[in-house]
């Protein structure tokens, strides 16, 4: 086995060892396994796991009830992603998008090193509360949502002025 391999093998483990447990966790200790970030996704598959936690009606009742009050019925949201994958996420219906309440994170989040050398997007979507599966971190203004959007357009080129 290569170290490449090894490495590979040893990751996996990890992330069977965590969706074993996700169903029996807490969604906000499901939600800090996601980590998050506007096109970060952490482990990636905890965004669809936080659905079957023990407590997630209740969780769901009371973050689209804050929500609603401080957005209304339907959300503005933006994302900034490779510009090769982001049309194929947009219109997976299958997909739950990292996105972001702020257009200056989300713009921010482009010019990070590690986007560096990738062509990127920023794009805008409208959102009903009710398709908001959770809320990540707070500093990146971050809501997972689940794609398709009602709608959504791409504002521009994310490294764009």
């Amino acid at each position: 086995m290569t170290s490449d391999q090894h490495i590979q093998a040893t990751m996996m483990g990890i992330y069977q060892q965590r969706a074993d447990s996700w169903a029996s966790l807490p969604v906000l200790l499901v939600v800090d396994d996601h980590i998050g970030g506007g096109d970060n996704h952490g482990w990636y598959m905890a965004r669809y796991a936080v659905e079957g936690c023990f407590d997630y009606e209740d969780y769901q009742w009371e973050l689209h009830q804050r929500l609603e009050k401080q957005h209304g019925d339907i959300i503005t949201v933006y994302r900034s992603a490779r510009k090769d994958w982001a049309l194929d996420e947009m219109e997976d219906p299958e997909m739950y998008l990292s996105t972001t309440t702020s257009k200056d994170f989300a713009i921010h989040w482009s010019t990070l090193p590690m986007n560096e050398g990738h062509d990127r997007v920023l794009i805008e979507m409208q959102v009903l509360v009710d398709s908001v599966v959770f809320e990540g971190h707070a500093g990146e203004f971050e809501l997972v949502v689940a794609s398709p959007p009602l709608g959504w357009k791409l504002i521009k080129e994310a490294t764009d002025d």
